[in-house]
Protein backbone atom coordinates (compact mmCIF):
# COMPACT_ATOMS: atom_id res chain seq x y z
CA UNK A 1 0.00 0.00 0.00
CA UNK A 2 2.88 2.30 1.07
CA UNK A 3 4.52 1.81 -2.56
CA UNK A 4 1.26 2.59 -4.72
CA UNK A 5 0.42 5.16 -1.99
CA UNK A 6 3.83 7.12 -2.85
CA UNK A 7 3.36 6.68 -6.72
CA UNK A 8 -0.23 7.81 -6.45
CA UNK A 9 1.22 11.23 -4.92
CA UNK A 10 3.94 11.45 -6.96
CA UNK A 11 2.70 11.06 -10.21
CA UNK A 12 -0.98 10.99 -9.93
CA UNK A 13 -1.21 13.78 -12.11
CA UNK A 14 -0.86 11.47 -15.07
CA UNK A 15 -3.64 9.69 -16.42
CA UNK A 16 -2.21 6.34 -15.98
CA UNK A 17 -3.66 3.30 -14.69
CA UNK A 18 -1.77 2.29 -11.78
CA UNK A 19 -4.65 0.43 -10.14
CA UNK A 20 -6.34 -2.03 -12.10
CA UNK A 21 -9.26 -4.53 -11.40
CA UNK A 22 -10.18 -7.98 -13.16
CA UNK A 23 -13.14 -10.09 -13.33
CA UNK A 24 -11.70 -13.43 -13.90
CA UNK A 25 -14.38 -15.23 -14.67
CA UNK A 26 -18.60 -14.30 -14.26
CA UNK A 27 -18.84 -17.87 -12.30
CA UNK A 28 -20.01 -18.22 -8.57
CA UNK A 29 -20.57 -20.81 -6.73
CA UNK A 30 -23.54 -18.78 -4.86
CA UNK A 31 -26.52 -17.12 -6.16
CA UNK A 32 -26.70 -14.33 -3.87
CA UNK A 33 -30.21 -12.34 -4.18
CA UNK A 34 -28.22 -8.88 -4.70
CA UNK A 35 -25.37 -9.66 -7.42
CA UNK A 36 -25.44 -7.25 -10.19
CA UNK A 37 -24.60 -10.11 -12.28
CA UNK A 38 -26.49 -10.96 -15.33
CA UNK A 39 -28.02 -14.43 -15.47
CA UNK A 40 -26.56 -16.76 -17.37
CA UNK A 41 -22.73 -15.96 -17.43
CA UNK A 42 -21.73 -19.94 -16.27
CA UNK A 43 -19.81 -20.34 -19.70
CA UNK A 44 -15.59 -19.18 -19.01
CA UNK A 45 -15.28 -16.15 -21.39
CA UNK A 46 -10.95 -15.40 -21.29
CA UNK A 47 -8.10 -18.49 -21.81
CA UNK A 48 -5.61 -19.02 -19.51
CA UNK A 49 -3.35 -17.29 -22.27
CA UNK A 50 -5.74 -14.02 -22.93
CA UNK A 51 -5.40 -13.40 -19.05
CA UNK A 52 -1.55 -13.26 -19.18
CA UNK A 53 -1.66 -11.50 -22.24
CA UNK A 54 -4.10 -8.93 -20.63
CA UNK A 55 -1.68 -8.46 -17.34
CA UNK A 56 1.37 -7.96 -19.71
CA UNK A 57 -0.53 -5.09 -21.28
CA UNK A 58 -1.64 -3.67 -18.25
CA UNK A 59 2.24 -3.98 -16.47
CA UNK A 60 3.35 -2.46 -19.64
CA UNK A 61 0.92 0.71 -19.35
CA UNK A 62 1.94 1.23 -15.89
CA UNK A 63 -0.30 -0.75 -13.45
CA UNK A 64 1.04 -1.97 -10.02
CA UNK A 65 -1.17 -3.17 -8.43
CA UNK A 66 -4.28 -5.17 -9.36
CA UNK A 67 -7.73 -6.98 -7.34
CA UNK A 68 -8.97 -10.10 -8.88
CA UNK A 69 -12.74 -10.80 -8.77
CA UNK A 70 -15.71 -12.12 -10.13
CA UNK A 71 -18.22 -13.89 -10.09
CA UNK A 72 -15.71 -16.05 -7.69
CA UNK A 73 -12.89 -15.34 -8.78
CA UNK A 74 -11.24 -18.73 -6.84
CA UNK A 75 -13.60 -20.72 -8.68
CA UNK A 76 -11.12 -20.56 -12.17
CA UNK A 77 -9.00 -24.19 -12.08
CA UNK A 78 -6.08 -22.35 -13.02
CA UNK A 79 -6.43 -19.28 -10.48
CA UNK A 80 -2.94 -20.42 -9.12
CA UNK A 81 -1.02 -20.17 -12.24
CA UNK A 82 -2.71 -16.73 -12.97
CA UNK A 83 -2.26 -15.44 -9.95
CA UNK A 84 1.50 -16.56 -9.24
CA UNK A 85 2.27 -14.94 -12.73
CA UNK A 86 0.70 -11.86 -11.78
CA UNK A 87 3.15 -11.43 -8.67
CA UNK A 88 5.75 -12.52 -11.28
CA UNK A 89 4.84 -9.57 -13.52
CA UNK A 90 5.60 -7.44 -9.86
CA UNK A 91 2.17 -6.80 -9.02
CA UNK A 92 0.43 -5.96 -5.82
CA UNK A 93 -2.35 -8.16 -5.84
CA UNK A 94 -5.95 -8.03 -3.42
CA UNK A 95 -8.21 -10.60 -4.07
CA UNK A 96 -12.00 -10.23 -3.23
CA UNK A 97 -13.65 -13.31 -2.64
CA UNK A 98 -16.64 -14.97 -0.60
CA UNK A 99 -14.21 -16.97 1.00
CA UNK A 100 -15.46 -20.27 0.70
CA UNK A 101 -13.04 -21.49 -1.76
CA UNK A 102 -9.86 -20.67 1.03
CA UNK A 103 -7.69 -23.60 1.96
CA UNK A 104 -4.57 -24.39 3.93
CA UNK A 105 -3.28 -25.10 0.34
CA UNK A 106 -4.42 -21.62 -0.54
CA UNK A 107 -2.99 -20.05 2.42
CA UNK A 108 0.18 -21.25 1.51
CA UNK A 109 0.07 -19.87 -1.65
CA UNK A 110 -0.93 -16.61 -0.41
CA UNK A 111 2.06 -16.60 1.86
CA UNK A 112 4.52 -18.03 -0.85
CA UNK A 113 4.02 -15.12 -2.86
CA UNK A 114 2.68 -12.88 -0.67
CA UNK A 115 -1.01 -11.60 -1.11
CA UNK A 116 -1.74 -7.36 -0.62
CA UNK A 117 -5.19 -8.05 0.62
CA UNK A 118 -7.72 -10.62 1.08
CA UNK A 119 -11.28 -9.12 0.81
CA UNK A 120 -14.14 -11.18 2.18
CA UNK A 121 -17.61 -10.32 2.04
CA UNK A 122 -19.85 -11.05 5.21
CA UNK A 123 -23.37 -11.73 3.99
CA UNK A 124 -25.04 -11.94 7.47
CA UNK A 125 -23.92 -12.51 11.33
CA UNK A 126 -26.49 -15.43 11.82
CA UNK A 127 -26.74 -18.68 9.64
CA UNK A 128 -30.44 -18.00 8.81
CA UNK A 129 -29.56 -14.46 7.20
CA UNK A 130 -26.12 -15.30 5.47
CA UNK A 131 -27.91 -18.62 3.75
CA UNK A 132 -31.32 -16.60 2.60
CA UNK A 133 -28.56 -14.09 0.95
CA UNK A 134 -26.48 -16.80 -0.54
CA UNK A 135 -28.80 -19.28 -1.38
CA UNK A 136 -26.35 -21.20 -0.62
CA UNK A 137 -26.26 -23.87 2.06
CA UNK A 138 -23.25 -24.73 4.15
CA UNK A 139 -21.79 -21.88 3.09
CA UNK A 140 -22.10 -19.60 6.78
CA UNK A 141 -19.78 -22.50 7.85
CA UNK A 142 -16.98 -22.13 4.81
CA UNK A 143 -16.82 -18.41 5.88
CA UNK A 144 -15.62 -19.18 9.64
CA UNK A 145 -13.35 -21.98 8.32
CA UNK A 146 -12.03 -19.59 5.99
CA UNK A 147 -11.71 -16.83 8.70
CA UNK A 148 -9.87 -19.55 10.64
CA UNK A 149 -7.43 -20.19 8.21
CA UNK A 150 -6.90 -16.78 7.99
CA UNK A 151 -6.51 -15.84 11.38
CA UNK A 152 -3.81 -19.05 11.60
CA UNK A 153 -1.65 -18.14 9.11
CA UNK A 154 -2.05 -14.26 9.71
CA UNK A 155 -2.96 -13.26 6.46
CA UNK A 156 -3.75 -9.13 5.24
CA UNK A 157 -7.80 -9.00 6.17
CA UNK A 158 -10.29 -6.51 5.08
CA UNK A 159 -14.08 -6.94 5.86
CA UNK A 160 -16.53 -6.07 3.49
CA UNK A 161 -20.45 -5.77 4.71
CA UNK A 162 -23.52 -5.02 2.21
CA UNK A 163 -26.21 -3.61 4.06
CA UNK A 164 -29.75 -4.68 2.45
CA UNK A 165 -33.25 -5.24 3.70
CA UNK A 166 -32.49 -9.20 4.32
CA UNK A 167 -29.73 -8.14 6.35
CA UNK A 168 -29.72 -4.78 8.18
CA UNK A 169 -30.35 -5.48 11.24
CA UNK A 170 -27.19 -7.84 11.80
CA UNK A 171 -25.37 -5.24 9.71
CA UNK A 172 -23.92 -3.56 13.22
CA UNK A 173 -22.92 -6.93 14.28
CA UNK A 174 -20.79 -8.10 11.43
CA UNK A 175 -19.34 -4.14 11.98
CA UNK A 176 -18.04 -5.13 15.02
CA UNK A 177 -17.39 -8.28 14.63
CA UNK A 178 -14.64 -7.55 12.03
CA UNK A 179 -13.39 -4.73 14.17
CA UNK A 180 -12.99 -7.75 17.02
CA UNK A 181 -10.61 -9.44 14.50
CA UNK A 182 -8.34 -6.85 14.21
CA UNK A 183 -9.43 -6.55 10.34
CA UNK A 184 -10.23 -3.08 8.34
CA UNK A 185 -13.76 -3.12 7.96
CA UNK A 186 -15.83 -1.28 4.82
CA UNK A 187 -19.56 -1.45 4.41
CA UNK A 188 -22.01 -0.02 1.97
CA UNK A 189 -25.66 0.08 1.35
CA UNK A 190 -24.79 0.46 -2.53
CA UNK A 191 -27.29 -2.00 -4.28
CA UNK A 192 -27.48 -1.42 -8.06
CA UNK A 193 -28.83 -3.01 -11.20
CA UNK A 194 -27.97 -6.12 -13.05
CA UNK A 195 -25.02 -5.30 -16.10
CA UNK A 196 -28.29 -6.12 -18.35
CA UNK A 197 -30.10 -3.59 -16.19
CA UNK A 198 -32.45 -5.66 -14.91
CA UNK A 199 -33.58 -3.16 -11.62
CA UNK A 200 -34.64 -6.48 -9.39
CA UNK A 201 -32.27 -6.18 -7.06
CA UNK A 202 -33.42 -2.34 -6.43
CA UNK A 203 -36.00 -4.21 -4.85
CA UNK A 204 -33.66 -4.74 -1.61
CA UNK A 205 -32.23 -1.70 -0.65
CA UNK A 206 -32.73 -0.22 2.70
CA UNK A 207 -34.24 3.44 3.36
CA UNK A 208 -32.22 6.29 3.30
CA UNK A 209 -32.97 6.54 7.25
CA UNK A 210 -31.48 3.28 7.84
CA UNK A 211 -28.57 3.68 6.11
CA UNK A 212 -27.92 7.04 7.74
CA UNK A 213 -28.47 5.85 11.29
CA UNK A 214 -24.98 4.51 10.64
CA UNK A 215 -23.59 7.25 9.50
CA UNK A 216 -24.96 8.72 13.04
CA UNK A 217 -24.27 5.76 15.42
CA UNK A 218 -21.51 3.75 14.50
CA UNK A 219 -18.31 5.69 16.35
CA UNK A 220 -15.71 5.18 13.48
CA UNK A 221 -18.12 6.57 10.96
CA UNK A 222 -19.54 9.44 13.56
CA UNK A 223 -15.68 10.22 13.92
CA UNK A 224 -14.81 10.64 10.33
CA UNK A 225 -18.30 13.14 10.10
CA UNK A 226 -17.02 15.00 12.66
CA UNK A 227 -13.51 15.16 11.18
CA UNK A 228 -15.37 16.65 7.62
CA UNK A 229 -17.33 19.42 9.92
CA UNK A 230 -14.22 20.39 11.24
CA UNK A 231 -12.27 20.45 7.93
CA UNK A 232 -15.39 21.56 5.49
CA UNK A 233 -13.17 24.59 3.93
CA UNK A 234 -10.16 22.32 2.92
CA UNK A 235 -8.12 23.55 0.15
CA UNK A 236 -10.24 22.37 -3.19
CA UNK A 237 -9.00 18.48 -5.08
CA UNK A 238 -9.13 17.43 -8.40
CA UNK A 239 -12.81 15.68 -8.27
CA UNK A 240 -13.65 19.66 -6.56
CA UNK A 241 -12.18 21.48 -9.61
CA UNK A 242 -14.03 18.95 -11.94
CA UNK A 243 -17.41 19.51 -10.46
CA UNK A 244 -16.35 23.65 -10.84
CA UNK A 245 -15.59 22.45 -14.33
CA UNK A 246 -18.88 20.77 -14.89
CA UNK A 247 -17.70 17.44 -16.13
CA UNK A 248 -20.57 15.12 -16.38
CA UNK A 249 -18.10 12.39 -14.50
CA UNK A 250 -16.45 14.55 -11.60
CA UNK A 251 -14.91 11.60 -9.90
CA UNK A 252 -11.90 9.51 -11.00
CA UNK A 253 -12.97 7.48 -13.50
CA UNK A 254 -10.36 6.46 -16.21
CA UNK A 255 -7.57 7.99 -14.44
CA UNK A 256 -5.44 6.27 -12.24
CA UNK A 257 -7.95 3.10 -12.70
CA UNK A 258 -8.94 0.58 -15.27
CA UNK A 259 -11.66 -2.45 -14.95
CA UNK A 260 -11.32 -5.11 -17.33
CA UNK A 261 -14.55 -7.75 -17.51
CA UNK A 262 -15.01 -11.57 -18.05
CA UNK A 263 -15.11 -10.76 -21.43
CA UNK A 264 -11.76 -8.54 -22.13
CA UNK A 265 -13.74 -5.79 -22.41
CA UNK A 266 -12.34 -2.10 -20.48
CA UNK A 267 -14.06 0.22 -18.67
CA UNK A 268 -13.61 2.99 -16.45
CA UNK A 269 -14.69 1.88 -13.69
CA UNK A 270 -16.13 -1.15 -12.03
CA UNK A 271 -19.70 -0.24 -12.08
CA UNK A 272 -19.36 1.38 -15.79
CA UNK A 273 -20.79 -1.30 -17.88
CA UNK A 274 -22.55 0.60 -20.77
CA UNK A 275 -19.71 2.00 -22.45
CA UNK A 276 -16.80 -0.41 -22.70
CA UNK A 277 -14.03 -1.33 -25.32
CA UNK A 278 -13.01 -4.88 -26.55
CA UNK A 279 -9.30 -5.67 -25.56
CA UNK A 280 -9.63 -8.82 -27.41
CA UNK A 281 -10.36 -7.46 -30.63
CA UNK A 282 -8.42 -3.90 -29.94
CA UNK A 283 -5.77 -2.40 -28.40
CA UNK A 284 -4.81 -0.88 -25.12
CA UNK A 285 -3.76 2.62 -26.12
CA UNK A 286 -7.24 3.01 -28.43
CA UNK A 287 -9.76 1.39 -25.14
CA UNK A 288 -7.23 4.00 -22.93
CA UNK A 289 -7.92 6.94 -25.43
CA UNK A 290 -12.00 5.70 -25.46
CA UNK A 291 -12.01 5.80 -22.17
CA UNK A 292 -10.34 9.46 -21.70
CA UNK A 293 -12.88 10.89 -24.17
CA UNK A 294 -15.78 9.39 -21.96
CA UNK A 295 -14.00 11.11 -18.62
CA UNK A 296 -13.58 14.48 -20.62
CA UNK A 297 -17.85 14.80 -21.26
CA UNK A 298 -18.96 18.29 -19.98
CA UNK A 299 -22.66 17.97 -18.33
CA UNK A 300 -25.48 20.44 -19.15
CA UNK A 301 -26.18 23.40 -16.98
CA UNK A 302 -29.12 22.17 -15.42
CA UNK A 303 -26.52 18.78 -14.10
CA UNK A 304 -27.86 19.72 -10.60
CA UNK A 305 -25.61 16.98 -8.96
CA UNK A 306 -22.74 19.67 -10.00
CA UNK A 307 -24.54 22.41 -8.22
CA UNK A 308 -26.04 20.60 -4.97
CA UNK A 309 -24.78 21.83 -1.36
CA UNK A 310 -24.81 18.19 -0.41
CA UNK A 311 -23.13 16.65 -3.51
CA UNK A 312 -20.22 16.41 -1.06
CA UNK A 313 -21.85 13.75 1.50
CA UNK A 314 -23.43 11.55 -0.84
CA UNK A 315 -22.68 8.59 -2.73
CA UNK A 316 -24.07 9.77 -6.06
CA UNK A 317 -22.34 8.92 -9.27
CA UNK A 318 -23.12 9.52 -13.09
CA UNK A 319 -23.03 5.89 -13.66
CA UNK A 320 -25.28 4.98 -11.08
CA UNK A 321 -28.13 7.64 -13.02
CA UNK A 322 -27.04 5.65 -16.13
CA UNK A 323 -28.05 2.33 -14.72
CA UNK A 324 -31.07 3.13 -12.61
CA UNK A 325 -32.52 5.79 -14.70
CA UNK A 326 -30.99 5.16 -17.97
CA UNK A 327 -30.17 8.67 -17.95
CA UNK A 328 -26.57 9.92 -17.04
CA UNK A 329 -27.78 13.12 -15.22
CA UNK A 330 -30.93 12.11 -13.13
CA UNK A 331 -30.23 11.59 -9.85
CA UNK A 332 -30.59 8.60 -7.55
CA UNK A 333 -33.33 9.81 -5.02
CA UNK A 334 -31.53 7.18 -2.57
CA UNK A 335 -28.09 8.85 -2.58
CA UNK A 336 -30.06 12.22 -2.84
CA UNK A 337 -31.90 11.46 0.39
CA UNK A 338 -28.96 10.32 2.50
CA UNK A 339 -26.38 13.03 0.83
CA UNK A 340 -29.07 15.82 2.28
CA UNK A 341 -28.94 14.29 5.94
CA UNK A 342 -25.84 13.68 6.30
CA UNK A 343 -25.56 18.08 5.25
CA UNK A 344 -28.17 18.08 8.31
CA UNK A 345 -26.03 16.49 10.58
CA UNK A 346 -22.51 18.47 9.68
CA UNK A 347 -24.50 21.93 9.93
CA UNK A 348 -25.59 20.78 13.00
CA UNK A 349 -21.83 19.29 14.32
CA UNK A 350 -20.70 22.73 13.44
CA UNK A 351 -23.28 24.74 14.69
CA UNK A 352 -22.05 22.52 18.19
CA UNK A 353 -18.34 23.52 17.23
CA UNK A 354 -19.06 27.02 16.76
CA UNK A 355 -17.81 26.69 13.60
CA UNK A 356 -19.08 29.10 10.64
Amino acid sequence: QAISQFILEKYGDERIPFTAGFELTANCNYRCIHCYASPNREKEKLSNYQIKRILDTLVEHGTIEIFFTGGECLTRRDFKDIYIYAKKKGLLVTILTNASLITEEMAHLFLEYPVEEISLTMYGYTKETYEAITRSEGSFEKFHQALDIIKKYQLPCQFKVIGMKQNIHECYEMIQYGHSLGFPVTYSFDIRPMVNLDSSPLELRVTPEEAFWFDQNDPERYAFWKEVAKNIHRPKDEIDQRIEDNYLYPCMMGKNFVFINCEGKMQGCVKHSLEQYDLLYGNFEEGWAYLGEIRDRKASPQFVCNHCDASDYCEQCTVNHQLEHGEAEKPVDFYCHVGHLRKEMIDQMRMEMNLE
